[in-house]
């Protein structure tokens, strides 16, 4: 019989293996961060981002919160919204909803092409076990109104000054020229190029940027210019309604061609020269604590920026009482908050649910049943030990806002036990009680009453029936 012998060689990997090796682990640990997925920047017109959310007492307080709902954190350099996870609010206290203004103003000022925009609804309702019912939320739902919305666009103010901006670059583009310099192919130059007017002139009169119009021409003062925004509504409406159209027709005519030009002209030098130049250079605002500044470019400055304030006027602070809403412990509040600002709105809606409590000591009745030991009998001789009894508690119990005690839940009261130690006739038995978890677990001391003889001490300890057979139930009221 034959056995071949079949020799294994191991062989160490040599250091160009090693390098090869290395080299792959690398480019694998590249391709995982190259292909993991990117995270979109955040969207700014996310109610959570510039908008606050505390509870406070029900008293006019506001310096200091009960809790904050909704606030901000700086995490690793980013400013990042908190949500509170399961909020639980005092049924007492008022709901405090209001913007961040600081933050919006920051971040307008840190860019010369600022862009914010905000239409803001808040609803509130009331949901039990039963049913759910709406809940007014001052300045936007109220009974019988129809519902506001709170509204800010910061980025109009941006884009009507880039329409001024090039209403003047058409203005020394087409009508520069003195009316005895015109010739007719001026004339069809203007009215090939008749629809690059007409789109500016349109967003002016359009019913979008009005307010933001008259805001400018509220604070054009700061500038040392006094405008009314109806001329310039009417300025726009008279060249693109009527001198263009009369300019077209009667382009065959020079002595007519002329008069609408200049009437054109003159109308659209006013509108090219309501914000000044310097408004139109980069930079200016953005670096407007700088001491450099010119006093012109101080003033354009401080215009810009109130035009700021004044369109974020619009953003309504709200605050929901709880307490005339009749909500109860147990029941919760939902709190929406919605920007309408987009197409697709559903994106930027948050829903914020506050569990409903009633913090401090409650007053109630609650039953008993007690394991009682009394010292001695009223003859003095050793008492029976340890009988059953039951009885009724009148107390206070705690609610609390620290985790602790809310966990045990302690309270205080006086209790009254019918016992009978060995005889036929029913004792009282009266005395403080002290119980945790909510009246469930009661340690109680006191004095046996028999109406025949001298009181005697006791202690025992016991239970409450109805709370715990509430509690696994789910009918406890919270």
């Amino acid at each position: 019989m034959l056995i071949s012998k079949t020799s294994i060689k191991f062989t160490l990997p040599s250091t160009t293996d090693f390098t090869n090796l290395l080299q792959l682990f690398l480019i694998i640990v590249i391709l995982s961060i190259a292909v993991e997925p990117a995270y979109s920047e955040y969207d700014i017109y996310h109610p959570k981002y510039f908008m606050m959310m505390s509870e406070y007492a029900n008293d006019g307080d506001y310096i200091a919160p009960k809790q904050d709902i909704l606030y901000h954190k700086i995490i690793n350099n980013v400013r990042t919204p908190i949500i509170k996870s399961n909020p639980v609010v005092d049924k007492n206290s008022r709901i405090l909803i209001k913007f961040d203004r600081d933050w919006i103003e920051n971040s307008i000022r840190s860019s010369s092409k600022a862009n914010f925009e905000a239409d803001i609804l808040i609803t509130a309702k009331i949901i039990s076990k039963d049913e759910s019912r709406e809940i007014e939320v001052p300045g936007y739902t109220e009974f019988g109104k129809v519902k506001k919305t709170s509204t800010a666009k910061i980025s109009n103010y941006w884009e009507i000054k880039a329409i001024f901006q090039q209403l003047q670059e058409t203005y020394l583009s087409y009508f520069y020229k003195d009316v005895s310099q015109i010739s007719s192919m001026d004339i069809i130059d203007i009215v090939n190029n008749q629809s690059k007017i007409t789109v500016l002139l349109e967003k002016i009169t359009s019913p979008t940027y009005q307010h933001v119009l008259k805001v400018l021409c509220r604070n054009l003062s700061l500038i040392d210019k006094y405008v009314d925004p109806d001329l310039i509504v009417d300025y726009a409406n008279c060249i693109e309604n009527k001198w263009l159209q009369e300019l077209k027709q009667n382009m065959q005519d020079p002595s007519k061609a002329i008069k609408y030009y200049k009437y054109i002209q003159t109308n659209l030098e006013f509108l090219s020269d309501i914000l000044p130049d310097d408004l139109y250079k980069e930079g200016i605002y953005s670096n407007s604590d700088s001491i450099s500044l010119t006093e012109t470019q101080k003033k354009i400055s401080r215009f810009e920026y109130n035009i700021e304030q004044d369109l974020r006027g619009g953003l309504r602070e709200t605050d929901i009482f709880l307490s005339p809403t009749g909500v109860q412990p147990g029941e919760k509040v939902e709190i929406t908050i919605q920007n309408g600002i987009g197409d697709d709105v559903s994106n930027r809606k948050m829903i914020i649910l506050l569990e409903v409590e009633d913090f401090g000591w409650r007053a109630r009745f609650s039953d008993s049943f007690i394991l009682m030991d009394r010292d001695k009998s009223p003859d003095g001789t050793v008492a029976t030990k340890f009988e059953f009894a039951s009885g009724t508690t009148f107390g206070w119990r705690l609610r609390s806002r620290n985790g602790f005690l809310n966990l045990i839940r302690p309270g205080i009261g006086i209790n009254a036990t019918f016992p009978e130690f060995n005889s036929d006739d029913l004792d009282l038995a009266v005395g403080p009680v002290f119980s945790l978890f909510d009246n469930k677990l009661q340690i109680n001391a006191g004095w046996v009453l028999p109406l025949d003889s001298k009181p005697t001490t006791y202690w025992g300890f016991g239970l409450s029936f109805v709370n715990l057979f509430n509690s696994v139930t789910g009918a406890e009221d919270k």
